[in-house]
């Protein structure tokens, strides 16, 4: 067995947990002492009458990074995929994107994946309400009666060890040596040997089609989006949990379409409740929190709660809650619980978790899958920071398109060039050129333009300007791109670097290697490498 295989922690709970029994202390010192490679490790169950908690964590005991299974959807499922096997016996609990043969889902599945640096722990839990809408294997479904009681659990959560977007980047540059154009080759077998989807129309797509399934990821170094793929990419491995001898009621789902959350009564006030604080449910990645200065870092974190009073940001954020999707299962990590009020009256809470989902008071779940927008803006003490993230966010999705600019061009001028070797643009029409390529690859005018627009500027198409002394083979530290005043297809040094985009000042630059740092003065600008 190789250092990639699987690694299973099973725990067998021996008290029998029937409803309405209390959590109960476990014993994971066996489980502990593995070391050197990732483990998943049951620090709490509890069944009540009409809920069901699991609590866990993910320890990365590896000496390298590790891309854990954040949340995934198949079928338009979310976070989990939850079904019946072994003759309605065991309940499996599924976040993973390959899908079992005869798992039928209506869409191709696709994951968001967060990388857990070496050492590093995930603490996390999932909850559902009882009795578990589930849906039910094909090869299950002539033998199952429903409803039935589960007897044994299986949590699955899919994990790749190493450097996923590296291995992604390698993966789609092989598959782009081929002739796109002959296609001389048995479709099956490539389906079999390549990424097949992340290849575009044609076979030699991928890595364009792939840069743009990213684009507007809150920090690309950390997070990651990836579809289905058959086979998986080396290094794929499942983390496991099994628990025995429970009882847990189950139903089949009834109607696949689910229902979005009931329009919430209006309030006058609500307090919102971050826990641990704005900082970690915000800014959750250490990338993220790399723009901010250590006293910056310190305030976000004393902020925790804050009270909202004005009637349009309300409206705003009422109307979002009401249009989530129901959920079945939800994962937990940073918090925020909000009270609701009118006219000094409780009405209501519920709780947010990661800005995703929501868990009412009667323990229904919703689910966002663009997040919470209004939070943020609602939320103003995060709103400076926020747009600073934001704005090296853009910066990095730009890296990505000039790094690829060579094959899109190849794409737009349907011209047999070597893309195996990164161009840039010429400076002087850099934003033009950008453009042209990436519309005629299919990109719609709004998202081409997106990332070439500071959030925190105001007016302008572009807020960005390009050094003309970088080049693809230039040092990894020399500057690349920088935040200026509006204006398309600028270049040039410092001289154009503006301050006065963000408030407090300062101004995103980026480096050839695709690093983004957060420039506060004078002097660390001329500490830059410009030549």
């Amino acid at each position: 067995m190789n250092r990639y295989a699987i690694v299973i922690t099973t725990l067998y709970i021996y008290t029998l947990f029937t409803l309405g029994a209390q959590a109960k202390p476990v014993d994971n010192s066996r489980v502990e002492k593995e070391a050197g490679a990732p483990i998943i490790v049951l620090t709490e169950l509890e069944v009540r009458d009409k809920t069901f908690e699991l609590k866990y964590k993910i320890k990365n005991g590896s000496d390298h990074d590790v891309w854990v299974c954040d949340w995934e959807s198949a079928n338009g499922g979310l976070q989990f995929q939850v079904y019946l096997g072994d003759n309605g016996q065991s309940l499996f609990i599924h976040r993973r994107i390959d899908v079992l043969p005869e798992y039928n889902f209506r869409y191709r599945p696709y994951g968001h994946y967060v990388r857990l640096y070496a050492g590093d722990e995930r603490h996390e839990s999932l909850s559902f309400k009882l009795p578990v809408n589930v849906r039910l294997l094909h090869n299950a479904q002539e033998k199952l009666q429903v409803p039935t009681f589960a007897k044994h659990l299986v949590l699955e959560i899919g994990f790749y060890n190493g450097d996923l977007p590296e291995m992604i980047h390698k993966v789609l540059t092989e598959a782009e040596k081929l002739n796109a154009t002959e296609l001389n080759y048995d479709l099956e077998i490539l389906n079999k040997r390549y990424f097949r989807g992340l290849l575009i129309k044609k076979a030699l797509g991928g890595s364009l089609y792939f840069n743009e399934s990213n684009e507007g990821l809150r920090s690309r170094d950390e997070e990651l989006m990836i579809h289905y793929t058959d086979p998986p990419l080396m290094g794929w491995d499942v983390l496991q949990i099994n628990v025995d001898n429970l009882q847990i009621p189950c139903e089949q789902e009834k109607d696949w379409l689910q229902p979005r959350s009931p329009f919430l009564t209006p309030w006058s006030r609500i307090e919102i409740h971050y826990q641990p604080s704005m900082l970690e449910y915000f800014f959750p990645y250490a990338g993220q929190q790399s723009f901010f200065t250590p006293s910056e870092i310190q305030y976000l974190r004393s902020l925790k709660t804050v009270v909202i009073a004005n009637q349009e940001h309300l409206r705003a954020f009422a109307q979002e809650i009401s249009n989530g999707s129901r959920g079945g299962i939800v994962s937990k990590q940073n918090m925020a619980n909000v009270t609701c009020y009118r006219d000094g009256e409780y009405l209501t809470s519920f709780n947010l978790y990661d800005n995703k989902s929501m868990e009412t008071e009667v323990k229904r779940w919703f689910w966002y899958r663009s997040g919470l927008q209004s939070l943020k803006t609602i939320t103003t003490q995060i709103q400076p920071f926020d747009v600073r993230v934001k704005c090296a966010a853009n910066l990095k999705d730009l890296w990505y398109r000039l790094r690829l600019y060579r094959k899109a061009e190849k794409v737009e001028n349907k011209q047999s060039l070597d893309v195996s070797k990164i161009l840039y643009p010429s400076p002087s029409d850099w934003c033009d050129s950008m453009f042209r390529a990436y519309k005629d690859i299919g990109m719609l005018d709004k998202f081409i333009m997106k990332p070439h627009i500071c959030p925190a500027a105001g007016e302008g198409n572009n807020h960005y300007a390009m050094n003309p002394n970088c080049k693809p083979d230039s040092p990894e530290d020399m500057v690349l791109l920088f935040e200026a005043k509006a204006g398309w297809n600028q270049y040039g040094g410092p001289e154009l670097f503006t301050f006065d985009n963000h408030d407090p000042k300062g101004g995103c630059v980026l480096f050839n290697d695709g690093t983004v740092r957060f420039i506060r003065t004078k002097e660390e600008l001329r500490q830059l490498r410009w030549k």
